[in-house]
Order: structure tokens, then sequence, then C-alpha cells
């Protein structure tokens, strides 16, 4: 489930239209809590490939549809693009690998960030597609859910999203990566941290599926 290669990706934003001189904007439906982890995994993605201009719609189409905002039917009528039009050159800006992340525990440069629920953080629990219980080392928990609230999971205010924050220690001045178990609530986070004014953020996208495979690397189980 990683993040398909540029030249498989500029493919796929060309046939879709979507072309980075445009202001994009994200949503999905906004029905249950899996629907927000579909809106911001596409934002990270597009700020990923260089898109200067993204946004997300916030409460997505459910909420969209509750105000009674108007709703069209029928096939997409967005032209295809140039694919030539689509530069990739400042892809993987956002991307951390699993050597970002042994960087970052080993030189103390930065603040890693658990996205998981908070069963999974401590290794009460874990996915069948995860080989170990626990959580990467020098992780901090965040749990995704707390970034969202409403009916139409909607972000929290920014007062509110500084009190999710202040749960955590944010290294000043480094880097802050955010990892869950296959690189989808990570994005929850990323997009938390953005709205906080935070540049300097990425996404392990292998999170704990990945780094629980690796025979070289550490998983902590504080149990």
């Amino acid at each position: 489930g990683l993040l398909k290669l540029p030249k498989e990706l500029r493919k796929l934003l060309a046939e879709a239209g979507v072309g980075p001189a445009r202001h994009i904007v994200v949503y999905s439906g906004m029905q249950e809590a899996a629907d927000v982890k579909a809106a911001t995994r596409l934002f990270w993605i597009l700020e990923n490939c260089g898109y200067p201009r993204v946004s997300l719609l916030n409460g997505g189409f459910a909420k969209w549809k509750a105000e009674g905002k108007p709703v069209e039917k029928g096939a997409s009528k967005v032209t295809a693009i140039d694919v030539e039009s689509i530069d990739l050159n400042k892809f993987n800006a956002t991307l951390a690998e699993r050597a970002d992340v042994l960087r970052l525990i080993e030189h103390h440069t930065g603040t890693l960030l658990d996205l998981r629920v908070p069963e999974e953080y401590a290794g009460i629990s874990k996915k069948d597609f995860v080989d170990t219980a626990g959580h990467i080392p020098r992780a901090q928990s965040c749990p995704a859910g707390d970034f969202v609230q409403g009916p139409y999971f909607e972000f929290k205010t920014a007062g509110d999203l500084a009190k999710v924050l202040g749960e955590v220690e944010l290294k000043p001045g480094g880097p802050v990566v955010t990892y869950c178990n296959t690189g989808r609530d990570a994005t929850i986070g990323y997009f938390g941290l953005r709205l906080q004014g935070i540049d300097k953020v990425k996404v392990y996208d292998g999170s704990m599926v990945e780094w629980s495979k690796q025979p070289a690397v550490k998983v902590e189980d504080p149990r």
C-alpha cells in the first residue's frame, strides 16, 4: 500500500485533470471515521508531489449535503491534461523513509508521533498484518481520532488542536514524522500539524507494517 512511483502518479493525475497550476480542494464522504484518512492521504500525496495550493473541505460531502449545497450527478466532465505539465521535481518532500526514522531516533533530531489508537501504541493489541506489537522507539502517542470532532468528522478549531498537540512534546526546530499502521492515519496527524502552521512534517509511509518486518530495528512494548 505504499505511495506509487512518480511516473505512475503523473499518469494518474494527468488523466484526472489535476494540474499543479490549479487550487486543488480534496474531500471524501465523511460519513464514517475511515473517510477522514481518505481525504488527508490525498492531501498529503498532492503536497508530496509539490502541488502549491491544496485544501481540504472540512466536513466533506456529508456536511456539504446537510447544508443544502448543490450536488451534481453523472460522469466527470473534467478533461485530461498533458502529463508533461506535471513537474514532480519536488517529489518526496514530505515523505519519510525508514532510514529517516532511524536517523531521527539515533540523533534526537525531531519528533516521532504514533497516530494509532492507544492500545496499539501500548502493545495491548495490533493489526494482523503488523508483525510485532508495540511502537517505534522514542515515538509519542497522538491518536488520529483526537484531531476531529462531530458527526461530520471535522477538524477541530485551532485552539482545540493546540490542546491535542500540547499533550506531546514537539522538539523545537526539528521535523515531525508521523506514522501509524499503513501510512493512512498518519496523514490525519500530518494535516492537523499543517493546520497549526507546522511546516516541517513528514509521513513515514511504510509505518508499522514495514518497521515491524525489519530484523535490525526495535519495537518497544511497554507492558
